[in-house]
C-alpha cells in the first residue's frame, strides 16, 4: 500500500466515526452485512485493511483511538 493509499485509508476510517448523527447504508463489500457511512466500507472492513499494513493489535488500537477522539471532540464542541 502506497503512502497515499494509507492516507486515504486513515481518512475513510475517520469518516466512519461521525461527530453528529449521520446516514449509514450497507457496506460496499458485497459479502459484508455491516453498516457504513456514505456507502463506503464499514469499520470492520476498514480495520481489516489496516491490519494488512500493521498488525491486528495496532489496527484495533487505532480504531479505538479514533472513536475516543471523536467522543472528545463532541464533548469539546458541546
Amino acid at each position: 500500500m502506497t503512502p497515499y493509499e494509507k492516507e486515504q485509508l486513515f481518512s475513510l476510517i475517520h469518516r466512519q466515526f461521525p461527530r453528529w448523527p449521520s446516514t449509514f447504508s450497507k457496506c460496499w463489500n458485497e459479502t459484508c452485512q455491516e453498516q457504513a457511512r456514505g456507502g463506503h466500507e464499514c469499520q470492520k472492513c476498514l480495520e481489516k485493511k489496516l491490519e494488512s499494513v500493521s498488525d491486528k493489535k495496532t489496527a484495533r488500537k487505532y480504531m479505538k483511538i479514533v472513536l475516543e477522539m471523536r467522543e472528545i471532540e463532541v464533548n469539546l464542541l458541546s
